[in-house]
C-alpha cells in the first residue's frame, strides 16, 4: 500500500512539474490529494509535505467547474511504538530519503524521467543503488529536432538534385494589350511596336473568332475573345485550331505580314532580325505550313504586343491583370471621334458586320449605324478610363496607360519614348529615324493604304475631319459622344465657322496625371 501511495505521489509532482491540469470534477485525484493529506500527518512514513505540490492542488482548485465535498477525514491513528533498528528498517528509510531527494526539481529545469522502482514491500530490503532510466534536458531535446530538420534538408537537397527538371525561363516576358477602336491610329502604333527588335507583335487576333460567329452581339464573344487572347500571350497557337478548320497555315492568320517578327528568324529568313520588314514582300514569300514557327518565334522575343480593337469593357481583361504568369500592361489609345467617324467613311464597307456586332445585331436605320456605333464606342472609352484611373482594382496598379493619338502626331518622338518606358522597351537610332519619316511625310493618305503605314503628315491627317465632314455630322457626333469628348480632352465646336477655322485649337493640353495609390487608398478607407 505504501509503494502504491508513494507512486501515486510521484505521479502527482510529475503532472505539477508539467503543469497538466487536473480536472476538478475527477474523484479520484480528489480522493489522492485527501489521502495524501492524511499519509502526512502519519510520522514513521517521513512523507514529503502538501506544500511541495501547490501546483496541483492550486490547479485543481482553479477550474471553474462544480466543486465537489471530498470524503471525511479519517482521525489520526496513535502512533505505534518504535520497532528495533534492523538493517532492513534502515535501508527502508535510506532509500525513502533518496527517492524523495530525487523527486525534488532540478534547478536546470530539466526532466528527469523517473527511477526505478524501489522495493517498498515488508519484508524485501530495498536497493542501495538506484536504477535510472534517462535525463533528457531542453537543450538536448532542441538539438535533436534541429539535428533532424537538417537531414531533412539535405535529403531534400539530394532529392531535387537528382530529380529531372526543365531548364527555368532566363528572361521573363512582357504582355503589353494596345487596346483602342477602329480607326483611331492603332495600325501605326502598332507598327511602332513591331518594328522594334524585341517585339513580337500581332494584330487583331479578335478577328478570327468574331468571323467564327459573325451573327451575334460582342457581349456573347467576349469571354473567347479574352481566353484567345491568353493563349496567345502564352505562344500557344493551339488555340487557333477552333478558328482554322481546313488550313493551319500562317498566312491564315489575319494580317500576319503586318507582324515584322513573323517575317524574321525562325519564322521567316527574308528580313534580318535587326532591320525593318516590308509587308509586301513578306506577304509573297513568308507563308508555311503549321504555327509550329509562329510558335517558336514568339518564344523568342522578350515582348509580346497584341493590338485589339473587340473589348469594350476592363473588367473581362481581370483575369490577365490576375494571372501571376503574365506581366500584363494595357496601353490605351484614343483619338477624336469626329475624325474617327471621318476615317471609317473611307472604307465604309470594311465595318459593315462590326458595327452590327458591335450593335449586338439591333434594327437599326442604314443612315444612323455610325452615329450609334460611335456612341458605343465612346462609351466603352469612358468605362476603361473611369475604371482605371477614378476606381482602379488593386491589381491594375501601374498597368494602365491612356494616350491620345493627337499627342502621338503633334510630338511623336517624346510620346513614344514614354510609351517605351511604360512598357520596358528602349528606343534605338533606327526607331527614331524610322518615326521621323513616318510621321514626317507628305500627303494625308489615302483610301488604298487604310489599313498599311506609309509616310503622311500626322499633323494633316488629326485635322482631316475639320474640312472633309459637313458640320451637320459634325454635331451628331458630338451628340453622341459629348461626355467622351469631356473626358478624354477634345473641344467641341458650335458652328461651321468654328469647325473650318484651323486657328482654333480644340484639343485640350494633356495634364499629367500622377496616381497616388496611397492617397487613394486613405480616400477610399475614410469614405
Amino acid at each position: 500500500m505504501r509503494r502504491l501511495l508513494l507512486q501515486c505521489q510521484v505521479s502527482l509532482q510529475v503532472c505539477s512539474r508539467r503543469e497538466i491540469p487536473l480536472p476538478r470534477h475527477h474523484l479520484f485525484s480528489r480522493y489522492l490529494m485527501v489521502r495524501l493529506r492524511w499519509l502526512e500527518s502519519v510520522p514513521h512514513l517521513n512523507y514529503v509535505p502538501s506544500w511541495q505540490y501547490p501546483r496541483v492542488w492550486g490547479t485543481i482548485r482553479a477550474r471553474p467547474a462544480r466543486r465537489l465535498q471530498p470524503p471525511p477525514i479519517d482521525p489520526p491513528r496513535p502512533a505505534a511504538a518504535p520497532r528495533a533498528t534492523s538493517q532492513n528498517s534502515a535501508t527502508d528509510i535510506s532509500a525513502r530519503a533518496a527517492f524523495e531527494e530525487h523527486e525534488e526539481d532540478p534547478a536546470d529545469g530539466s526532466l528527469d524521467c523517473t527511477r526505478g522502482r524501489v522495493g517498498l514491500r515488508r519484508g524485501r530490503p530495498a536497493p542501495t543503488a538506484m536504477m535510472s532510466r534517462c535525463k533528457i534536458s531542453y537543450p538536448s531535446l532542441i538539438v535533436l529536432v534541429l539535428l533532424q530538420g537538417m537531414a531533412l534538408l539535405m535529403f531534400y537537397g539530394w532529392y531535387v538534385q537528382v530529380k529531372p527538371q526543365s531548364p527555368p525561363p532566363t528572361q521573363s516576358k512582357v504582355h503589353v494589350l494596345l487596346l483602342s477602336s477602329w480607326r483611331s491610329g492603332s495600325s501605326f502604333m502598332g507598327q511602332v511596336f513591331s518594328q522594334h527588335p524585341s517585339v513580337f507583335y500581332l494584330m487583331e487576333p479578335a478577328w478570327h473568332v468574331w468571323s467564327s460567329a459573325p451573327r451575334v452581339g460582342m457581349r456573347f464573344l467576349r469571354m473567347a475573345v479574352r481566353d484567345l487572347i491568353h493563349r496567345v500571350f502564352q505562344c500557344d497557337f493551339s488555340v487557333m485550331d477552333s478558328y482554322m478548320p481546313e488550313q493551319r497555315n500562317m498566312s491564315k492568320i489575319f494580317m500576319w505580314s503586318h507582324s515584322r517578327a513573323l517575317c524574321s528568324p525562325p519564322a521567316c529568313s527574308l528580313t534580318p532580325r535587326g532591320q525593318f520588314s516590308n509587308q509586301s514582300q513578306c506577304y509573297k514569300s513568308c507563308d508555311s505550313d503549321g504555327l509550329q514557327k509562329v510558335e517558336d518565334a514568339c518564344n523568342t522575343y522578350s515582348h509580346v504586343v497584341l493590338k485589339e480593337v473587340r473589348f469594350f469593357e476592363l473588367e473581362s481583361l481581370y483575369p490577365l491583370l490576375k494571372d501571376p504568369t503574365l506581366d500584363f500592361r494595357i496601353v490605351h489609345l484614343v483619338r477624336d471621334p469626329r475624325a474617327v467617324v471621318r476615317s471609317k467613311e473611307q472604307s465604309a464597307g470594311s465595318f459593315v458586320r462590326d458595327n452590327a456586332m458591335v450593335l449586338e445585331q439591333r434594327n437599326i436605320p442604314a443612315s444612323e449605324v455610325q452615329y450609334q456605333a460611335i456612341q458605343e464606342i465612346c462609351r466603352s472609352h469612358v468605362r476603361i478610363n473611369e475604371r482605371a484611373m477614378l476606381k482602379p482594382p488593386p491589381f491594375l496598379k501601374g498597368r494602365y496607360k491612356m494616350v491620345r493619338f493627337e499627342d502621338i502626331a503633334f510630338n511623336p518622338l517624346k510620346e513614344i519614348n514614354d510609351i517605351y518606358d511604360f512598357v520596358g522597351l528602349q528606343m534605338t537610332p533606327e526607331l527614331q529615324d524610322w518615326i521621323i519619316t513616318v510621321t514626317q511625310g507628305k500627303g494625308k493618305g489615302s483610301t488604298k493604304d487604310a489599313f498599311d503605314i506609309t509616310s503622311r503628315n500626322a499633323k494633316a491627317v488629326t485635322q482631316a475631319w475639320r474640312k472633309a465632314l459637313p458640320f451637320s455630322k459634325v454635331k451628331k457626333v458630338q451628340d453622341a459622344c459629348k461626355g467622351a469628348m469631356s473626358l478624354l480632352g477634345y473641344r467641341t465646336v458650335d458652328n461651321e465657322k468654328e469647325q473650318k477655322n484651323m486657328d482654333v485649337d480644340l484639343l485640350v493640353p494633356k495634364v499629367p496625371f500622377k496616381f497616388n495609390w496611397e492617397v487613394h487608398t486613405k480616400k477610399v478607407a475614410e469614405s
